[in-house]
């Protein structure tokens, strides 16, 4: 429960320290300098997720790609444009940045896993594959079993595996009703 606070707390920060700045950005030394509001929102979300879920902290590839989430919203901060903390364009490319590198990832972590299997190596937990595809890579993984032939086979992964497509899908629609825009 501890966590869960130092969370809430970290974020009512940030989004005070957002309109604070914004308010009044030269008192701060921003003056058509550079502060990256996307970055501290992407990096609050994914790093935050980890923090209140244990089993994230563990999965090797979902902190790659939050680290490459956080590293595209860099960029785009740094060549393109800014963009508030929470706003609704920084929530929009957080989707798309999210949406693109997890199915990159779990497409990687499949590719792993198979190589691994080959060899007669340590594998990736099935825990962190199901994860990776709750969490928007089952589309990746769909591409990865296809390509790299790996897991089509085993049933019981199967049907965990087609559970967490309709867990995200109902998930995805329980965030949108509550947001109100369906």
């Amino acid at each position: 429960m501890k966590k869960i606070h130092i969370i809430f707390f970290y974020l009512f920060t940030i989004c005070n320290l957002n309109k604070t700045i914004l308010n009044s950005p030269t008192q701060y030394g921003i003056s058509g300098g550079l502060f990256l509001f996307m970055v501290i929102t992407f990096s609050v979300i994914l790093f935050g997720l980890a923090a209140l879920i244990p089993p994230l902290r563990r999965n090797r590839f979902f902190l790659l790609e939050a680290a490459l989430v956080v590293g595209s919203a860099y960029f785009v901060e740094t060549h393109y444009f800014t963009a508030r903390v929470f706003g609704a364009k920084t929530m929009l490319l957080f989707v798309v940045f999210h949406a693109f590198w997890i199915n990159v990832t779990t497409f990687g972590a499949y590719g792993a896993d198979k190589r691994a299997a080959r060899r007669g190596e340590w594998r990736i937990p099935e825990s962190n594959l199901h994860t990776l595809e709750f969490l928007g890579g089952w589309l990746g993984a769909w591409l990865a079993q296809k390509i790299f032939r790996h897991k089509t086979a085993k049933q019981s992964y199967q049907r965990i595996y087609k559970l967490m497509i309709i867990m995200e899908f109902a998930a995805v629609y329980v965030i949108l009703k509550f947001l109100g825009l369906i």
